[in-house]
């Protein structure tokens, strides 16, 4: 009200500490390989290295379990998991589990999540369906004359080895990425050395990142109404 007194309430803050975690890639290569190749040798090495610290740093902000390595989405302690349906086979995905997950995703997060799976859950989400009245209908793949649909609930859906496989927990789930933090201390380095084997006559490369990630909430939250707790990480429990 107008000149009324107002009720003061103070945020809580933690302190989040990010610790450089060191990746590194290590490989000889024969002088002569560096000097008769048609192509540069050294270039394709940095690309490849480059390739595979990049799939080892998803890897890690996926499943890392805090020790020594990054602290992985599927390991975070804000992650809430949807138990499977009464019954549910093992290695099955219904259409009333990806309806639970969604209702448990944080709100702003619906509009920012990807969905997550595994390659083997293909043919699982192809022939969902839902039942109506007597009947029932498929619900992601009608037919096969177009290629499949590339989302679920209208979020972004990215098939990666990188997902536990199927009947896992983790070989499907939502993630809003702008809930994890990741501190790229020192971008991949190179650095190349004839002396290690110089007696082999060859060239060591060693390949260097530095960085560290975790969510930066670390509980699930209670919404002022209800009493199922919502979050931006989301994953389907272990159908077995």
């Amino acid at each position: 009200a107008e000149s009324g007194a107002f009720t003061e309430s103070n945020p809580s803050f933690r302190q989040v500490v990010l610790t450089a975690r060191k990746l590194l890639g290590y490989t000889t290569t024969a002088n002569e390989l560096m000097a008769d190749s048609a192509i540069s040798a050294e270039a394709l090495l940095i690309r490849l290295f480059s390739d595979a610290l990049a799939y080892f740093e998803d890897e890690a902000f996926i499943n890392g379990t805090g020790a020594g390595q990054p602290l992985g989405i599927l390991n975070a302690p804000a992650l809430i998991s949807v138990a499977k349906e009464t019954g549910q086979a093992a290695t099955t995905i219904v259409t009333a589990n990806l309806d639970k997950m969604w209702s448990r995703m944080l709100s702003p997060s619906k509009a920012r999540a990807v969905c997550i799976v595994h390659p083997d859950t293909f043919p699982q989400l192809a022939a969902l369906s839902r039942a109506v009245g007597t009947g029932g209908s498929p619900i992601w793949i009608a037919n096969m004359v177009g290629g499949p649909p590339n989302s679920i609930y209208g979020r972004p859906l990215i098939f990666t080895e990188k997902a536990k496989t199927l009947g896992t927990a983790g070989d499907l789930y939502y993630v809003d990425f702008s809930y994890y933090i990741i501190a790229d201390r020192q971008a991949m380095t190179m650095s190349a050395s004839p002396h290690v084997r110089f007696t082999n006559d060859e060239t060591v490369y060693k390949f260097v990142e530095r960085l560290d990630g975790q969510p930066w909430i670390d509980v699930a939250l209670t919404p002022r109404e209800g009493t199922n707790t919502k979050s931006p990480f989301i994953s389907l429990a272990t159908r077995a």
